[in-house]
């Protein structure tokens, strides 16, 4: 939607640039009959696919690029996520929203991933966390990864 292009771009004026840009963009309607715009190029998954947990960075497009923050941002978390003074704490998507933060920790000579999640995991999905992290971790250098 041009709304979410403008919440990202800061710019409520970006709407005259979409349109403009129409014949290369690709529109679907969404369920609320909404136009949403795409690249020519993205790809659409139809029907149910495997969503991998993925940590995002602190700040990153996904959760502020969006007019509607919920779409991905479920409202009952985020004060959790969008802090005061403009901060926005890294987060960790399960099934496509933010389901956690997580933050770097430094101490000494360790480095450790402390992830908080917002509801009790499955054994399942705490093991995608965990295997999600430890990506991370080896990103990172990190030496210890924890949950919450």
């Amino acid at each position: 939607m041009a709304r979410d292009v403008a919440a990202w771009a800061g710019y409520a004026g970006i709407a005259k640039v979409v349109e403009g840009m129409r014949g290369e963009l690709v529109e679907y309607q969404d369920a609320q009959g909404r136009t949403l715009f795409d690249v020519a190029e993205g790809r659409i998954v139809e029907g149910k696919m495997p969503v991998p947990v993925r940590f995002v960075a602190e700040y990153n497009n996904l959760v502020l690029g969006h007019a509607n923050r919920s779409r991905v941002l479920p409202d009952e978390h985020r004060k959790k996520v969008l802090l005061t003074a403009g901060r926005v704490m890294a987060t960790v998507l399960i099934d496509g929203f933010v389901g956690g933060v997580w933050k770097v920790e430094k101490e000494k000579k360790t480095t450790r991933i402390r992830v908080e999640l917002f509801a009790e995991p499955t054994a399942k999905l705490r093991k995608q966390v965990l295997a999600e992290a430890e990506r991370l971790a080896a990103f990172c250098e990190a030496g210890e990864v924890a949950i919450q």
